[in-house]
């Protein structure tokens, strides 16, 4: 059903003050970008520092700013090496990360599109991080040939793959055997083979093509979340005390750490603020139901339902007609917080909201494209040529 429902007259009841989240969903540390429209390259590399508004349980997460090797301390003229610390939290995530690659349980993150990657793509992945395969090897070549599928085999982006699979070969059986009380030249193997995959992935999110870059294979997102999850976890231990436990637990923090988060999400048709918590160490999500703490992903299992984006007619939809007015779409994306708009219909199962205090009779209507309240403007035709001219 198609239509916009009337205005109530009975007062919106006041709702708390709360801080907007971004569109992109962050996580502490650094994180890999994953493109979801025809954004620069820049715009797709590994960044520090993010705050955090929520993370997925392991698969990492999406970024939206620039280069991390070119603002990172680690990295002048390039990490060389970890600290106890360090060491403790890429041996503790790498083991993780094994452990999920041959359960075949590595996700995209929910912010893109909330699913499994192939069964396949993480058996290509997983070999070959744990073997130091020969560029020519046919795992090596398999992942090459994922990275660089038709649309995306410039003479830069395949020279960028081929280096991209030579530095992603053996990082994670490096990074599981770093002893973080003595990391030797275990942890300098593993510093230095990470440093090149970040700078090798990065490269090659230059240097691809859009088309590519839109809908990237499944190869491509797995290299993400890994190398997202191993930089994170490098980042959040760095200059972390050190503790007198001696062995693999050596430099393991005494208490989990836990951090809050809120991200907005469109439940039961409506926009709301989930609150939870995140284990920066090890990547876990969990929020509170009735009293006892559940995972994220058990408790919000779809949270990519609804959407516009989700939608293939959103692409090419420039325009709407509904309850038989036109309505353009206008400008980028933008975020809004729960508490400022109403439902007032929707359009091919896709919730339309309205601004509570505008009472127009064609409101500017909000589609929500993402989690994160992110939502995409309509305005009625008559209005958007007045300021188009």
């Amino acid at each position: 059903m198609e239509r916009i429902s009337p205005r109530s007259s009975e007062p919106a009841a006041p709702a708390p003050r709360r801080r907007a989240v971004a569109p992109a969903v962050l996580l502490a540390g650094a994180v890999l970008a994953l493109a979801l429209s025809p954004a620069s390259a820049p715009a797709q590399r590994v960044q520090p520092g993010a705050q955090i508004a929520a993370m997925t349980d392991i698969s990492g997460t999406m970024l939206t700013s620039s280069d991390m090797l070119a603002q990172s301390g680690w990295t002048s003229p390039g990490l060389r090496n970890y600290t106890c610390p360090v060491a403790w939290g890429v041996r503790t995530t790498a083991d993780t990360l094994v452990r999920v690659l041959r359960a075949r349980a590595l996700e995209t993150p929910p912010t893109v599109a909330g699913r499994p990657l192939a069964p396949e793509a993480q058996q290509r992945v997983l070999e070959l991080m744990m073997t130091d395969v020969g560029d020519d090897s046919p795992t090596a070549e398999a992942v090459q040939r994922q990275l660089t599928p038709t649309g995306n085999q410039s003479r830069a982006a395949q020279r960028a793959a081929d280096r991209l699979v030579e530095q992603l070969a053996g990082l994670l059986a490096a990074s599981t055997v770093v002893d973080p009380e003595r990391p030797g030249r275990q942890g300098q193997r593993s510093a230095t083979k990470l440093d090149a995959a970040v700078r090798a992935f990065n490269r090659f999110v230059e240097v691809s093509s859009p088309e590519f870059l839109r809908a990237p294979s499944d190869d491509f997102l797995a290299a993400q979340a890994i190398l997202a999850r191993l930089v994170a976890t490098a980042q959040e231990n760095e200059g972390r005390e050190e503790f007198a436990v001696g062995g693999p637990l050596a430099c393991a923090p005494l208490a989990i750490e836990e951090r809050p988060f809120e991200l907005c999400l469109l439940l039961d048709d409506e926009l709301r603020e989930v609150r939870g918590l995140v284990r920066p160490a090890t990547g876990d999500t969990l929020v509170e139901v009735n009293g006892q703490r559940r995972p994220f992903r058990e408790v919000y299992p779809t949270t990519t339902q609804g959407y516009a984006a989700e939608s293939p007619w959103f692409a090419d939809a420039s325009e709407l007609r509904i309850a038989g007015v036109q309505y353009l779409r206008f400008g980028l994306p933008t975020v809004v917080r729960p508490q400022d708009v109403r439902r007032v219909g929707e359009h091919q199962g896709v919730s339309l909201f309205a601004r509570i205090d505008e009472s127009s009779s064609t409101p500017t209507l909000y589609l929500p494209t993402r989690p994160g309240c992110e939502v995409q403007p309509y305005r009625p035709a008559p209005e958007v040529r007045r300021v188009r001219g």
